[in-house]
């Protein structure tokens, strides 16, 4: 597929639940498949634009197979009023948390764009959601288990020039959290496509205030902390550019480079009280600064990728070989200065220190997939590939009220992988498909401080069935085997001291790979102007990776565990209707249950929920005016969650090439109070957040050029394709 530029607007949204409603499409009472007629009417073009839109629960242009789901934006008129997070709503299974996690099945997603991995997208997809239009991209697609990330895939192609040329687009946002411009540009010529984007944004965090309690069960200590953000600010840029070049019919060749940068800075003021049987016995007031720069907080990286098709003859298969190798790295850096006023009891080096913490992620890819396409016989691939990936922390204590020299840790631990892969996916008859996925891996663990290697290795199946019940109504199951290895930042050895001392983060380099049984069951039914999607999902996961916390003396550890078992079921429903011509309105809710068993078999469980409702007003395809309320709360492992309620209103006129958006979130309720709680074996806390929960924001973007946008004829990309441009 052709690489095109990333289209950016910046935006950061205070969203303070879980659960985000899924936005139905609207159309011209158009049935999911629409058969092209003749236009025959004596309307002028402007009568024709001005005609009043009837609002429909429809879900126009979503197509499904056994291996993908998906929508053509480029043939839905009314996505020029789509947020990408109205787009993303349209397609089963796909719901989006508070703080902007693309979710399908209740788990996060991978993200793609123009069918390659893309670190920078996921930095600012939080961003996009509701604020990029969804016809800055022409097709969306879900790719169920893709071979490149061996999970939910979601694949974003940008919308192509309409013809060769160019096409750009500029935007700027202004809220009370944040304010940025962006642009991107691409341009085909002969057979060159390039593309660049560039976007910075400039924020602030939220006011927040906090406090908590802290109740050891094996000593009389007691703590009790607040904390008030002072101050921050921080700013986001990044940079990308990209050549497909086609140097003939068969072969394609991809260059492509990006780069990301944050800066963050933020001054709070802290308290901490010490109580043993309900007295008094330490109390300290503290200032702490924080800073993170660039180059330190950076994402950076490269790709060429190859690709050879030889198109199908006649009763014959295509075929297609691609190649691929990229280099990524991501740097965090924090500088922290911590000083501190002792009101009562004895000074303790913690009080004042200097702290020095960074990482670094670096990994090497390659990949190789090899596929035939008969279409009687079905679609077979067989792919291969490995990585190498190297995580490195650091970290340096200077405590300033001893003589004694700064305390320095390292870690670096190295992770090889190796898999092989083969895909079969068959039309059996008109109503059912299937795929079937069989992989075989095997990866090595080096950690370099205690010269210990781990290895691990593994069969790992995957199912899928797409049932297609009648016109309108399609069911979908799903079934795998899966194996996860811990993520290498589990595995440090380096102690990370914040709250004053009195919380340190490590790793545990002892963590076994999970294994995890899943069933999904998907249904999506339309009848006339209704839609209904369930989905359910069953799972059942040996050596669990989680959070897990405990305490030594007064002291509260975070690191990681692997649960004995876990069991959890998942399920959601949502119901959209039109109740007017002109307004439609989505009924949505959810619920979670995990059963979990540590390794002292000691049983626990959390239970989650969620629901909503939504409003749609859309006025001559011009205005649309959308209503959303929703209400959450996320329960996990040793940790209970909050209720929370969110409100947003939001509106968006599009003129010409021009589009306008306004939103209104939470100003029912400007700041929100949260609580939460942490049982453990040897602690338990109780904390409230007090927040900032309102933003308003007004944003504008004008497009350039020609694009090819709905009903439009002109040069198309082909699907899965790199490069090949079609006439």
């Amino acid at each position: 597929m052709t690489k095109f530029p990333s289209t950016k607007v910046c935006l950061r949204m205070m969203l303070c639940s879980f659960l985000t409603i899924t936005i139905l499409s609207v159309a011209a009472q158009q049935p999911a498949n629409p058969i092209p007629v003749k236009d025959t009417s004596t309307a002028t073009p402007k009568e024709k634009q001005l005609k009043e839109v009837q609002v429909s629960a429809q879900a126009v242009y979503v197509k499904q197979t056994a291996s993908t789901i998906s929508i053509d934006l480029s043939q839905i008129k009314e996505a020029k009023l789509w947020t990408l997070a109205d787009a993303l709503k349209q397609l089963p299974g796909i719901t989006i948390d508070d703080k902007g996690v693309i979710l399908y099945g209740g788990k996060p997603i991978a993200l793609k764009l123009n069918g390659f991995v893309n670190p920078a997208l996921a930095r600012t997809m939080p961003d996009k959601l509701y604020a990029q239009m969804a016809n800055t991209y022409s097709n969306i697609t879900i790719q169920l288990h893709d071979l490149r990330t061996e999970q939910p895939t979601l694949d974003l192609t940008l919308a192509p020039p309409k013809e060769d040329g160019f096409s750009a687009s500029i935007g700027a946002d202004l809220s009370t959290l944040r304010m940025g411009v962006d642009g991107s540009a691409t341009v085909r010529t002969g057979r060159n496509l390039f593309g660049i984007t560039s976007n910075y944004g400039y924020s602030r965090p939220p006011g927040i205030e906090t406090a908590a309690d802290v109740v050891y069960f094996n000593n009389p200590t007691r703590l009790s902390n607040s904390s008030k953000l002072l101050s921050g600010n921080g700013s986001q840029a990044s940079f990308s550019f990209s050549d497909n070049f086609q140097f003939s019919k068969r072969h394609t060749i991809n260059i492509d480079g990006q780069y990301s940068g944050i800066t963050d800075t933020r001054e709070e003021k802290s308290g901490v009280t010490e109580y043993r049987s309900d007295t008094i016995t330490r109390q300290t007031t503290s200032f702490r600064n924080s800073t993170t720069k660039w180059p330190d907080n950076a994402s950076f990286g490269g790709r060429v990728a190859y690709v050879w098709k030889l198109p199908a003859t006649k009763g014959g298969a295509s075929r297609r070989l691609d190649l691929s190798a990229e280099y990524t790295e991501n740097r965090t850096a924090r500088n922290v200065q911590l000083m501190s006023e002792v009101g009562k009891g004895v000074a303790s080096p913690m009080d004042d220190y200097s702290q020095e913490t960074s990482n670094k992620n670096k990994e090497q890819y390659y990949f190789g997939n090899f596929g035939i396409d008969y279409k009687k016989a079905g679609k077979l691939d067989i792919a291969a590939k490995y990585f190498i990936r190297n995580y490195e922390d650091f970290q340096l204590m200077d405590f300033l009220k001893t003589n004694a020299p700064a305390a320095k840790q390292e870690n670096s631990n190295t992770y090889n992988y190796a898999a092989a892969l083969i895909s079969f996916e068959k039309r059996v008859t008109e109503k059912l498909s299937g795929r079937v996925v069989l992989k075989m891996d095997y990866n090595d663990n080096s950690l370099n401080n205690t010269g210990e290697h781990f290895y691990s290795s593994g069969f790992q199946p995957y199912l899928s069935l797409m049932y297609i019940i009648r016109p309108g109504h399609s069911i979908r199951l799903e079934s795998e085997y899966t194996k996860q290895r811990p993520p290498l930042y589990a595995l440090t050895s380096v102690k990370e001291i914040f709250n004053n001392g009195y919380s340190v983060r490590v790793g545990n380099p002892y963590l076994k790979p999970a294994n995890t049984i899943t069933a999904n069951l998907n249904y999506a039914g339309e009848i006339g102007r209704k839609r209904l999607m369930v989905d359910l999902k069953y799972y059942h996961t040996a050596n669990e990776l989680d959070n897990y916390s405990y305490a030594v003396d007064s002291i509260q550890y975070l690191t990681y565990t692997n649960l004995k078992g876990v069991n959890g079921a998942y399920s959601r429903a949502a119901y959209s209707f039109s109740l007017f011509k002109q307004v439609a309105a989505t009924l949505s809710g959810w619920v979670e249950y995990n059963g979990f068993r540590d390794q002292q078999n000691i049983k626990s469980n959390a239970f989650s929920r969620g629901a909503g409702i939504s409003f749609m007003y859309m006025h001559k395809l011009n205005w649309r005016l959308m209503l959303t309320t929703d209400y959450s709360k996320r329960n996990a492992y040793q940790r209970e969650g909050y209720d929370a309620f969110r409100t947003m209103l939001m509106g968006t006129y599009s003129r010409r090439k021009w589009r306008f958006t306004g939103t209104l979130t939470n100003l029912q309720q400007p700041w929100f109070t949260s609580s939460t709680g942490t049982v453990t074996n040897s602690y338990y806390s109780f904390s409230t957040m007090r927040m900032q929960n309102y933003d308003i924001r007004i944003g504008a973007n004008y497009t350039l050029g020609k694009t090819l946008r709905s009903g439009e004829k002109g040069k198309t990309v082909d699907k899965n394709d790199l490069g090949n441009l079609q006439k």
